[in-house]
């Protein structure tokens, strides 16, 4: 660990030159491999000429807006799999939440009474420890970091350990980064962070982080947060801009220090029990159309998760500082590194990873 800790430090620089000026890293959107490919494939089944099984109707619950293009590229993947399984997997959208909470969501995927998700991936680290590694701050310096580390045997065991929970997911890509959003100023400094009470995912990371920058961290339902932000309940929160546009954020807190504090990871899951409730033909279709598709699909989320930004700011709704010099940043949320490295099992190993491809 004093290794990881002491090149974490080392590379205070590089990150603070990935985060200037642009919001993935790059000034780009990702390229055409997408934000990552975890290319696990274990547990298929083989398609063959086994005969077509009942036709069933799969719900997919998530937070999305209905008439964004993240919404409508996956259900190109959903039509997809209809018209390819010959009617026999059809996909129901639920929009905006309709379906429960993110906990509740995920608890339906196990017992498959929801059969398709889009959410945050924050979630999976109640079922894999390591997978915490993704919520640290300032833990990637930008998009092409993040899709190498994704393509290491390591993460993709990460996501492949996912099966035993009941829970089927073969890509996991980066919406946006997560930033400070904030309803009364711009934090051009650290110590601008301090005694302002911010909303953060229920997550040792996120809290962390919150209080290691000088700030009080709360919870609350991702539904509640625009009331939180709108009655003084908290004065920021941590989302990408995808997510302040789900919750119309702009209205109520027209302030953004962008950091690229936190990579956004989401993506599809499936529940395992639905998947290997379908027929082997049915169930090997499903697999591949989404291989082949969830790169564009999350290269196409990240696009316009930039375009929320670029279109605010030209409409004069959002003000955003794009921190220059991250190191003192990196040195203050140091410790959480450590602390979250020690109380977690696995996420040690897999910072050394993310290092190694930094």
């Amino acid at each position: 660990m004093k290794k990881a800790f002491a090149l974490m430090m080392a590379l205070v620089m590089i990150l603070s030159l990935a985060a200037c000026g642009n919001s993935g890293g790059t000034g780009e959107a990702p390229s055409s491999g997408g934000a990552s490919n975890s290319g696990n494939n274990s547990g298929q089944a083989e398609g063959g000429d086994a005969p077509a099984g009942d036709p069933v109707v799969w719900k997919w619950a998530c937070n999305l807006l209905e008439d964004t293009d993240g919404a409508r590229a996956m259900v190109a993947m959903f039509d997809r799999w209809a018209e390819e399984t010959n009617g026999e997997v059809t996909v129901e959208a639920y929009y905006q939440g309709a379906l429960g909470s993110e906990a509740d969501v995920i608890q339906n995927i196990q017992t498959g009474n929801i059969q398709v998700a889009q959410l945050s991936y924050s979630l999976l680290a109640q079922f894999n420890p390591a997978w915490t590694v993704m919520d640290l701050p300032f833990m990637f310096s930008g998009v092409e970091h993040y899709n190498r580390f994704m393509a290491t045997e390591e993460a993709k065991a990460m996501l492949q350990s996912f099966q035993a929970d009941g829970i089927w997911v073969n890509y996991a890509g980066v919406q946006g980064f997560r930033n400070i959003n904030t309803t009364k100023k711009l934090c051009r400094t650290v110590d601008d962070f301090k005694g302002l009470i911010i909303r953060a995912m229920d997550n040792a990371s996120q809290l962390g982080a919150v209080e290691a920058l000088g700030g009080i961290g709360i919870t609350m339902p991702y539904a509640d947060c625009y009331n939180g932000l709108n009655t003084g309940v908290c004065d920021g929160w941590i989302p990408i801009y995808t997510g302040m546009s789900e919750i119309s954020a702009p209205e109520v807190a027209p302030y953004v220090t962008e950091c690229n504090m936190i990579a956004s990871a989401a993506g599809i899951i499936v529940s395992q029990k639905a998947l290997d409730a379908l027929s082997p033909s049915a169930r090997e279709t499903v697999m591949r159309i989404y291989d082949e598709m969830m790169p564009g699909i999350m290269e196409t989320m990240y696009d316009e998760d930039q375009q929320y930004k670029e279109t605010w700011i030209e409409e004069g709704k959002i003000e955003v500082y794009e921190v220059e010099d991250l190191t003192p940043y990196v040195e203050a949320v140091a410790p959480v590194w450590e602390k979250i490295a020690a109380q977690f099992e696995g996420v040690s190993d897999m910072i050394e990873v993310v290092n190694s491809v930094r």
